[in-house]
């Protein structure tokens, strides 16, 4: 295994402020380390449906129906390489020496973000000989419609009610308890 590799995975965080929101509600999701970037990109139902990670000069793009593709990045590292798709040289073929190399990076992983977890799944299922093609719900983020919304803001009379009610009791109960 190689450690910087596994260093660079481990310093992988959610860069939120860099997250764009399309029109039809699909999302960009970025994560940046040192010299490691992931780019998914969810629908707007929450299902993923593309990955690029770029690992150093290595590439790995999925995509539901696709599958995994390697390659290499042909100048820069991290985000420097992956800022335009004429740096990229994708393989003839998968690439078993990159798959090994990422996976011993992300087998170290410890963390619970779905989105990595996730490209460690496929790059660990090709090694494998399996591969994974489907689209995975990685997270649901719906708004609710706006009657929905007036009913969540709407106060509850009758907890209200039944809420008072108990106070009110206890503060009976208190006094009595005081003056007998």
């Amino acid at each position: 295994m190689n450690p910087k590799a596994a260093a660079a995975i481990q310093s992988l965080s959610r860069i939120r402020v860099a997250e764009t929101k399309e029109a039809d509600g699909s999302r960009r999701v970025w994560h940046q380390g040192v010299d490691v970037d992931l780019l998914s990109h969810v629908d707007c139902d929450g299902k993923l449906q593309r990955q690029e990670l770029t690992l150093f000069e290595d590439y790995f793009v999925w995509g539901v129906g696709q599958g995994l593709r390697t390659g290499t990045t042909a100048r820069g590292v991290g985000s420097a390489a992956a800022g335009a798709a004429e740096n990229l040289v994708l393989d003839c073929a998968v690439s078993r020496e990159r798959l090994a190399g990422a996976e011993a990076a992300l087998k170290g992983y410890g963390g619970d973000d779905r989105y990595i977890l996730h490209i460690r799944h496929v790059i660990g299922m090709l090694l494998r000989g399996r591969e994974e093609r489907d689209e995975v719900v990685i997270t649901v983020i719906r708004e609710l419609p706006s009657e929905l919304q007036l009913e969540a803001t709407r106060p509850r009379f009758p907890l209200m009610l039944i809420v008072g009610v108990a106070v009110a009791l206890i503060v009976v109960a208190v006094l009595a308890m005081l003056l007998f």
